[in-house]
């Protein structure tokens, strides 16, 4: 296994080296929480304990499992690091009261199922130069607060670059399937890490009962602590409209309106019996790349359908409220493919949003671009993932009845 993984993000607040005896030692939650006031001298963890409720499930799966001794090191040093991290906003917000007066106004957030072309509308959106999208590198580790003076030359990004070169070595047809850099816009699944909610524990884990469970129920805190990080990082670095995304956005739609009642919600379609086989191999090369070794492609299959399941029925049933209903857009993969500034200009016109021409030049250069052959060889079948394409349409019959019409070839 790697030591200079995506765990390694851990080495942006420390070494790790010193947690190294306690490999073999179970995880336990007064045992992290102690290790992070330790390191961090810190033992204010503020009024909101709600992390604590992710956490106790990520522990518990993980023990159940019997990790080995490397694996269980490296849990250790993510785990630690999130906390550590926690301790630091919260230090930062006694200390500078400021930090929470920062207001998060009318933020746009993309979701829908993985592979629906999430990342392809963010990246396209988050061109417009009134657009602020949190990078990899800020969200690896939000605390110190990102500087505008230092923030193309910040020491985090070339730490979060060698640690996605060390995936990539370790599997190299990542290349082939998500192309990942410091600098470039950031999924909000990695905020979601340090309320120890989201999918990320389950796609570099293996623990599938904690996807589960947070795709499931409604994660308490999560969006508190999802604003408190858009606020450190907007305290002292660039602004601009927050254009997020995150595929998982499906599961919490009426915490998100809640949180942010202006936000105006981008929901991306595309044939979830493509989807779901996608995902399975993506999934199953960032474990080889992380843990060391695949998972067997007839269980990692069958595990990405319950889940993304799950949080595409909470997203469906989520539509019928009314303000959430309001604040959404469809948008078609198969559409947004073949015509990026028309679709763009369209999901603007929605929202009331200002289409300059500038902006309109940069997404026509964007269109008539040639694909980077280099991410252009994701290959996988249902088969070899034990998923019936039958089966998931079936299954989904609704949800093809009311969106088939947008996967669709235009």
């Amino acid at each position: 296994m790697q030591d200079s993984d995506l765990f390694a993000h851990a080495g942006l607040a420390f070494g790790g080296d010193e947690l190294e005896p306690l490999a073999g030692t179970p995880l336990e939650e007064g045992q992290l929480l102690a290790l992070a006031q330790e390191m961090t001298g810190l033992s204010d963890w503020g009024d909101d304990d709600s992390f604590r409720i992710g956490l106790r499930v990520l522990i518990r799966e993980i023990e159940e499992h019997g990790p080995s001794p490397a694996h269980r090191h490296q849990f250790r040093r993510q785990i630690v690091h999130l906390l550590n991290q926690r301790l630091r906003l919260r230090d930062d917000e006694v200390r500078h009261p400021e930090v929470l007066e920062q207001r998060i106004e009318r933020p746009v957030l993309i979701l829908g199922l993985p592979r629906t072309g999430t990342t392809l509308t963010h990246e396209l959106l988050s061109l417009d130069p009134a657009a602020r999208a949190p990078l990899n590198w800020e969200y690896a580790a939000p605390w110190p607060a990102p500087e505008q003076a230092t923030f193309d030359s910040d020491s985090r990004i070339a730490k979060v670059d060698a640690s996605w070169d060390a995936q990539r070595a370790a599997s190299p047809e990542l290349k082939t399937m998500l192309p990942t850099f410091a600098r470039m816009p950031s999924e909000c699944n990695d905020a979601m890490m340090f309320h120890f909610s989201g999918p990320n524990f389950w796609a570099w884990m293996r623990v599938p009962q904690h996807g589960w469970w947070y795709a499931g129920e409604t994660t308490e805190g999560l969006y508190r602590t999802h604003k408190r990080i858009l606020q450190q990082l907007q305290w002292k670095g660039p602004r601009g409209r927050w254009t997020l995304k995150s595929p998982p956005f499906m599961s919490d739609l009426e915490q998100i309106i809640e949180t942010y009642p202006d936000a105006c919600l981008i929901w991306t379609h595309r044939d979830p019996s493509t989807t779901f086989v996608s995902l399975a191999s993506l999934v199953s090369s960032l474990q080889k790349a992380l843990l060391g070794e695949r998972p067997e492609p007839g269980v990692i299959g069958p595990e990405c359908r319950r889940l993304w399941t799950l949080a595409l029925e909470r997203g469906l049933a989520a539509r019928r409220n009314p303000k959430v209903a309001k604040a959404l857009i469809d948008v078609s993969y198969a559409e947004l493919a073949a015509d990026k500034p028309g679709t763009v200009e369209k999901i603007y016109d929605h929202f009331g949003l200002e289409f300059t021409d500038a902006y309109r030049a940069k997404l026509e250069r964007v269109d008539h671009e040639e694909p980077s052959t280099q991410y252009t060889k994701h290959r996988y079948s249902a088969e070899e993932y034990g998923l019936d394409p039958a089966s998931v349409r079936r299954e989904l019959a609704h949800y093809f009845e009311e969106f088939g019409h947008l996967f669709e070839k235009h």
